[in-house]
């Protein structure tokens, strides 16, 4: 679907909750694509199907721009690079900003690590026994290892690198929050950005997924990011799933006041009583499902944190489990 002059936005399919992810094709000299869905025959044949239908060559890209590391929006770059060269053209340059390149150069490695961290948290926050049984390290190991693979000649951007496309030049900005690499890339001319998973158009960001490399609040530096696009509120956006956002700065606002409404939640379930991470969760979030519990546990984490660096809160680990409880003044 052409979305404005020259660009075209495909729905690539995905197996995860969120749907498809939105992989845009930036026509004109350099040919870009920003984004390109996780590593599966479907969502393969629907980003070369995507291809076809905007009139498009694949075998004439020449830019891949990622907008963060996460396989949903980055397992096929190696399919698609191989793609190129066997229809004739020059491999792509491929960037993503160089807080996610440890994500990709060694995919393999990187998601052991990764399902390991997940699990530590649901054992942490005291998910019941029952649940985490269903969540065996090896399989999920390689149900992950399954979405992508390793980009070992990724290059790295940083904050305000400018990318010359069909579209007029896109300029990075970083945007950490969903991601410790997270960018969006900024047309001026046209008035658009391409938001990534920073801006949905109804769902959360999961700002907190972050949670195993860094001892800042990614519910905070995720605050932070989105005042960094409040000068760009009358664009649109153009983002990583789902609808394109044509009010940027309502946007931001809906956000920043759904994080207020939990933390409001927050304080309510903490009053007079400390609870495990994981049944706070529960209250926050309701009946999620066994593919949410992360991102379940990740934000209800970093509520607390949050609570507990406004001396609201304050937890403390029982037998390997961490409980909140409010802060009473003395």
């Amino acid at each position: 679907m052409e979305v404005v002059n020259g660009v075209f936005k495909v729905e690539v399919p995905t197996p995860f909750p969120v749907g498809c992810v939105n992989a845009y094709i930036i026509e004109g000299d350099p040919v870009t694509l920003v984004d390109s869905g996780p590593n599966s025959e479907k969502a393969f044949s629907g980003l070369l199907q995507g291809f076809e239908q905007a009139g498009v060559d694949i075998a004439r890209l020449s830019q891949v721009l990622l907008t963060h590391g996460h396989t949903d929006h980055v397992g096929l770059v190696s399919s698609i690079g191989d793609e190129v060269e066997q229809r004739g053209g020059k491999r792509p340059s491929v960037w993503l900003h160089q807080n996610d390149h440890h994500r990709v150069i060694r995919h393999e490695e990187y998601t052991r690590k990764r399902v390991r961290s997940y699990i530590e948290i649901a054992e942490r926050g005291g998910t019941p026994g029952e649940i985490l049984d269903q969540m065996p390290y090896e399989w999920l190991v390689d149900r992950f290892i399954s979405f992508g693979k390793s980009i070992p000649d990724v290059q790295t951007l940083r904050d305000g690198k400018v990318f010359e496309t069909g579209l007029g030049p896109l300029r990075c900005i970083w945007t950490p929050g969903h991601s410790h690499g997270s960018v969006c890339f900024v047309a001026e001319e046209e008035r658009i950005i391409f938001s990534g998973d920073h801006l949905l158009s109804d769902i959360s960001s999961n700002p907190s997924l972050d949670f195993d490399r860094s001892s800042d609040i990614m519910m905070l530096r995720y605050l932070d990011s989105l005042l960094r696009l409040d000068k760009y509120k009358d664009y649109q956006a153009y983002p990583g799933h789902r609808a394109i956002i044509n009010n940027i700065g309502s946007r931001i606002r809906e956000l920043q006041e759904d994080i207020i409404e939990k933390l409001d939640k927050m304080r309510e379930a903490l009053a007079h009583t400390h609870q495990t991470i994981y049944a706070l969760s529960r209250q926050i979030y309701g009946n999620y499902g066994l593919d949410q519990i992360v991102l379940a546990l990740a934000e209800t984490m970093d509520l607390v944190r949050i609570l507990e660096a406004n001396e609201e809160a304050e937890t403390v680990e029982i037998d390997g489990v961490l409980h909140a409880r409010e802060r009473v003044s003395k």
